[in-house]
C-alpha cells in the first residue's frame, strides 16, 4: 500500500509557480520617470515658471532620434547653442535610463545682449526640464529641486550629486558649462 502525503499534491503545483516566480526575481523591472511623465510635467513646469517669473517662455521640441540600436532603446533630443538634453529610455521606450542636460554660456555674453537673453530663456527651460525628473505631482515641490542643485553647486565648488527616488542626480559645473545628469540606479547591465 503506497502512502501519499496529503501535502505533496500541493508541493507539486507550487513548485512550478515557484520556479515562474524566481525567474522573475532574478531580472527585476526598470522603475523611474517615464517619458510621458517627463513631457507633461515639462510643459507644466514651462507654465509654473511663466506664471511665477512673468516669462512668456513656449515648450521647446524635443526630437525623436529614434531607436538606432534595435534594442527597443529610444533617443529623445534637443540640440541647440546653450541648451542641449539626451533622454535614453529602457528597451520597452517606458522608463528613463539617463538624462543629460547641459547648459551652456555662450562667449561675449553681456548683461542685456542678445547672447545673454537666449541663455537666460535656456536657463529658465533648464530649470523646466531638471524639474521633469522629479516624481511628484506638485510643480511647487518639483521646483525645490532647483533651489537644492543651484545651491548644492555653490557649496560644493561646481560639484554636487543626491539621490532622486531611483535616480542618482550629478550635477557638474566648469568654465561656461553645467551638466545635470540622471542615471537609473536600477538598470539592469
Amino acid at each position: 500500500m503506497r502512502v501519499v502525503n496529503r501535502y505533496s499534491g500541493m508541493m507539486l503545483l507550487l513548485l512550478p509557480l515557484a520556479l515562474f516566480a524566481s525567474a522573475f526575481a532574478e531580472t527585476p523591472a526598470i522603475s523611474g520617470q517615464s517619458y510621458l511623465t517627463f513631457s507633461r510635467y515639462y510643459q507644466a513646469n514651462v507654465d509654473f515658471i511663466n506664471k511665477n517669473d512673468n516669462r512668456h517662455l513656449l515648450p521647446l521640441v524635443i526630437a525623436n532620434r529614434g531607436n538606432a540600436s534595435g534594442d527597443g532603446r529610444f533617443t529623445y533630443e534637443l540640440i541647440g547653442d546653450t541648451l542641449a538634453l539626451s533622454i535614453l529610455t529602457d528597451p520597452s521606450d517606458t522608463v528613463i535610463e539617463r538624462c543629460t542636460i547641459t547648459l551652456t554660456a555662450p562667449s561675449g555674453m553681456e548683461y542685456g545682449n542678445a547672447l545673454y537673453n537666449d541663455f537666460a530663456i535656456s536657463g529658465y527651460h533648464s530649470y523646466a526640464l531638471l524639474m521633469a525628473m522629479h516624481a511628484d505631482p506638485d510643480p511647487v515641490r518639483r521646483y525645490q529641486l532647483v533651489t537644492e542643485v543651484v545651491e548644492g553647486l555653490a557649496l560644493g565648488g561646481g560639484e554636487y550629486s543626491q539621490q532622486l527616488g531611483v535616480y542618482t542626480l550629478t550635477c557638474t559645473r566648469g568654465g561656461n558649462t553645467a551638466v545635470l545628469d540622471f542615471l537609473n540606479n536600477r538598470i539592469v547591465p
